[in-house]
């Protein structure tokens, strides 16, 4: 399968498809809306795991950081195809990183 997210520049509106896009390729990734921007858009998590614990990613907290957005998009699509094949990424066991706990994703 080809990379869904690629080293561009997102806007809202391409950011959420390719966002979708992945959901729809992965389908364990679950979404929720988590609060809304000074801009009035939605704060949008992405999860992938069930657990008591939880670890965080979170990216582009500020207009000028777009590019971190990106890099977490493809991370995110990294590690949800690495949990699809159930493989290692970077060398680690992805299903360690599920063990009693979630992986959240905040790309904006």
């Amino acid at each position: 399968m080809g990379q869904i997210v690629e080293a561009a520049l997102y806007d809202s509106i391409a950011r959420k498809k390719a966002m979708d896009a992945l959901r729809n390729r992965y389908p364990f990734i679950r979404k929720q809306v988590i609060g809304r921007s000074c801009g009035g858009r939605d704060i949008i998590a992405y999860q992938i795991g069930r657990g008591d614990e939880s670890c965080l990613f979170t990216a582009a907290f500020h207009g000028s950081e777009h590019i971190t957005a990106v890099v977490l998009m493809m991370f995110l699509e990294d590690f949800a195809e690495a949990v699809f094949q159930k493989e290692t990424l970077a060398g680690y066991p992805i299903g360690r990183a599920l063990e009693n706990r979630s992986q959240i994703f905040i790309p904006c």
